[in-house]
């Protein structure tokens, strides 16, 4: 039996590329999904931007995934990597508390769950880049 080495990198890796993956689909669900996305959260006349921020999100998605392949991990790139994850979670709390867009209940749930999501991405990133010290 092969015996694997663990390197301190491999956390960090494989929550970015959970991230990206995670991106992925909710991009393609913003992007494609737009018109009923919009109108349940209580904002009809918002599916360009949702449509917009889903191409945005692909983006990243890409971003990360590429990140993930090359055989050394840009600490500098992890590190705003969990900068965009924070100010995220940041910014949909700022989002609920304000009701800044007047969201449905559906809405407000919509983004507390993402921003949950993108939370723990964002804790187990700073486990990982603490890792990589």
């Amino acid at each position: 039996m092969a015996t694997q080495i663990v390197q301190p990198s491999d956390m960090l890796r494989r929550t970015l590329r959970g991230n990206s993956v995670f991106s992925i689909v909710s991009g393609l669900a913003f992007t494609f999904g737009a018109a009923p996305i919009a109108s349940l959260m209580g904002i009809p006349d918002a599916s360009l931007i949702i449509a917009i921020m889903g191409i945005v999100v692909l983006a990243f998605a890409a971003f990360l995934w590429a990140m993930t392949t090359k055989p050394v991990l840009d600490r500098q790139l992890a590190v705003a990597v969990f900068i965009m994850d924070v100010v995220w979670v940041i910014t949909s709390l700022i989002i609920l508390v304000t009701n800044a867009f007047s969201l449905s209940t559906e809405g407000r749930w919509a983004i507390l769950i993402v921003a949950d999501i993108v939370a723990v991405f964002a804790v187990l990133e700073f486990v990982g880049l603490r890792r990589l010290r």
